[in-house]
Parts: C-alpha cells; sequence; structure tokens
C-alpha cells in the first residue's frame, strides 16, 4: 500500500543528507516530483503534503494534468514533439528537454504567439547512449548561439540522464555536465536569454551523487509514488 507521507518524508531525509555531506544548502536543490506514473488523485495527495513540483514526460498527460490544477508547477521533463508545443509552451513551468532546433522553433513560435518567454532547459545526452536524447556536447555551443536569437526563449540551464544502474557513469556524467555548464555560464554571462543558473539532473537511483556535482533539480518518481 502506497504510504506517500513516509515516502516523502524519506526522500527528503535523503536530500537533506546529501545536501549536508557535500556542502550543499536544502534551499538550493528543488525536488520535482516525477507524477507520470499515477493519477491526478495521487498528485492532489502530495501537493497536500508539501509537493509543488511535479514532473510528466507525455503532452496529453500533462496537459490533462495540467488543467485539473494549473496553479501548481508542473515540469515537461520527456522528449516533447515540436508539434505538441502548444500544449506545453505557457503552461509548463520548465521545460526540461530541449534538444534540437525544430523543438527550439515550435517553442519560440508558440512563446511568441502567447506573448510569454518559456523557460526551457537544453538536454545534453552525455552517456552518449543511443537510447537517450539530448545532444551532444560537441553541438552545445553553436545551439546556444542560436538560442541567442530566440526572443520567447529563456535557457536557465542544462539537463542530462545517466544511465541506469551504473553509479559510476552516472557520477562521471553529473560531474561532466557541471563542467560543461560552468565553461559556457561564463562564456554566455552577457547573454540576455542564456542563464544556465541550473542543472537537472539526478533520478531515484543516483539523486544523492547527483548533488554532489552541484545539480539544483533532482527527479525523483519511483521512491515518492511506489509502494
Amino acid at each position: 500500500m502506497l504510504n506517500l507521507s513516509k515516502n516523502i518524508a524519506s526522500v527528503e531525509d535523503e536530500i537533506l543528507s546529501a545536501c549536508q555531506e557535500y556542502g550543499r544548502l536544502r534551499n538550493d536543490v528543488k525536488l520535482v516530483a516525477v507524477s507520470k506514473t499515477v493519477d491526478f488523485a495521487t498528485v492532489a495527495k502530495a501537493n497536500n503534503l508539501g509537493l509543488c513540483d511535479f514532473g510528466e514526460n507525455r503532452s496529453d498527460v500533462f496537459l490533462d494534468k495540467f488543467n485539473q490544477n494549473p496553479n501548481l508547477n508542473w515540469h515537461f521533463i520527456g522528449r516533447l514533439q515540436s508539434r505538441k508545443a502548444r500544449d506545453v509552451v505557457g503552461r509548463a513551468c520548465l521545460i526540461h528537454s530541449l534538444d534540437r532546433i525544430s523543438l527550439m522553433n515550435a517553442i519560440e513560435k508558440e512563446a511568441s504567439k502567447q506573448n510569454i518567454v518559456q523557460s526551457v532547459l537544453v538536454q545534453l545526452n552525455i552517456s552518449k547512449e543511443a537510447s537517450k536524447a539530448g545532444l551532444d556536447e560537441s553541438q552545445l555551443d553553436e545551439f546556444l548561439q542560436m538560442l541567442c536569437a530566440c526572443s520567447h526563449i529563456k535557457v536557465c540551464g542544462l539537463m542530462t540522464i545517466a544511465p541506469f544502474g551504473d553509479l559510476l557513469t552516472a557520477e562521471k556524467c553529473f560531474e561532466r555536465l557541471c563542467f560543461i555548464r560552468e565553461k559556457y555560464k561564463e562564456k554566455y554571462k552577457s547573454v540576455s536569454n542564456i542563464d544556465l543558473c541550473e542543472l537537472s539532473c539526478g533520478m531515484t537511483q543516483d539523486f544523492d551523487l547527483a548533488i554532489k556535482h552541484q545539480s539544483t533539480i533532482v527527479r525523483i518518481g519511483r521512491k515518492i509514488f511506489s509502494s
């Protein structure tokens, strides 16, 4: 039987412990509860227990849950089809998965239509796994240069997904992502719509290592929503 209160408290304790171990402030790490496997009623219960940031990876489910409570902080964390950008732009507080020109153009077009600025993260495939989305780091500079011209997109940082079940490689991915962020944060510091203050990395199995390497957003699902 799912005990949300116990699960949330346990995750919060683990995040706090990791922050203390690695010299981080708890307020510097945002917990996004990955709610893609549960219904809205469960999300509402989690919200009543103090969570306010939720992550979805399918645009149709994202839209349905958003419509049930648009006042929560909804993050889009999955691969977003360009033609579905209209369902997510203006509703997601943060799109974690910008990784190609066609999606950049779709987000810019929809955000311009709504007269808003959409916050995004650029997704990198640090592990170079064929099964994972994301830019190769060698493509990042050129992509950021294109994003400089997007007046309706705010680039807030970088995201990656580490290999599952390999903590040594996961830690190397997080360390590399942090290095890349620092490199390009300095290069683009004078560009108004590129900030790179956020690092979204670390999930149920490895978020403590992500916190060690300066992650500012951890995406945790199973430890919260599994019995």
